[in-house]
């Protein structure tokens, strides 16, 4: 629910806000790294659930916006294909962390797991960051040119 209403009410307007991609996974980022480690610090539920709502925004945030921008990058007739390797990829991540985290719980306690989804939060933007390429969007303008 809370990912619909952040897709429907914040994503389009940081969007709109924003002046390239990299400004929202920055933003995003500085958003859920700090989550990360709160979690680490929660003592009850309702306080767990707190601190979700902008981790979960920022998440949907990142989503939305990687997501179009490997739609961006590919012709048309390769959409499909693009969003398709994005969600098997999220799918794999989905069954990787849990058994990584269980790892990292047994070795080294409740607390650093919220230290290492941190560190991978950072790495993963530093990763983008590095290797990401600015993109020309690929519409109407396109089929003018032809």
């Amino acid at each position: 629910l809370v990912s619909i209403a952040s897709n429907t009410l914040v994503v389009g307007w940081l969007v709109k806000m924003a002046s390239s991609e990299k400004q929202i996974m920055v933003g995003a980022v500085a958003v859920l790294i700090p989550s990360f480690l709160a979690v680490g610090l929660v003592t009850s539920y309702p306080m767990y659930l707190g601190l979700m709502v902008p981790a979960m925004i920022s998440t949907s945030s990142m989503y939305t916006v990687t997501t179009a921008y490997m739609t961006k990058a590919v012709d048309a007739s390769d959409t499909g294909t693009a969003i398709g390797l994005d969600h098997a990829s999220r799918s794999l991540c989905g069954l990787i962390a849990p058994v990584v985290g269980g790892y990292i719980v047994r070795d080294f306690g409740h607390d650093a797991v919220s230290s290492a989804a941190a560190a991978c939060a950072a790495a993963a933007l530093v990763f983008w960051l590095l290797v990401a390429q600015p993109v020309a969007l690929k519409g109407k303008d396109d089929k003018k040119s032809q």
